[in-house]
């Protein structure tokens, strides 16, 4: 992602995480990675686009692939404290409208995400974290 598209996805990311009024610890977690990941300046969880605007200024910055990565990891973002409510599930199907994916992959994602969460937990209780 160029520059101005890393912001964009971080607004998208912090509205994902906000979008039922409550940012939990793990949602921070994730959302610091992200800053740290994307090598840009943290400004903390509030997002500076609205929801929708955030889906449309990403969904002209971004080609096909990137718009697939941008829905796994906002999708990590909604399992981030293991319970994704039908709000965030509803955005999420939102974000995917916008950028012309079928809805099948997000369900797909969706699976992947549950499934690696599990593998972590089972690392985390071998390692004894």
């Amino acid at each position: 992602l160029n520059d101005e598209a890393k912001e964009l996805f971080m607004d998208l990311a912090l509205n994902v995480a906000a979008i039922n009024q409550e940012i939990t610890e793990e949602e921070k977690r994730t959302l610091d990675l992200y800053y740290q990941e994307l090598g840009i300046e943290h400004r903390g969880y509030k997002a500076r686009l609205n929801e929708q605007d955030a889906i449309q200024e990403l969904s002209k910055d971004t080609d096909k692939i990137e718009k697939k990565i941008i829905v796994f990891e906002c999708t990590a973002i909604a399992y981030a404290d293991g319970v994704v409510d039908m709000i965030e599930n509803k955005y999420l199907k939102d974000i995917c409208d916008a950028f012309c994916m079928n809805p099948e992959t997000l369900e797909d994602m969706k699976n992947l995400i549950i499934e690696l969460v599990d593998v972590h937990n089972r690392i985390y209780d071998i390692v004894g974290i």
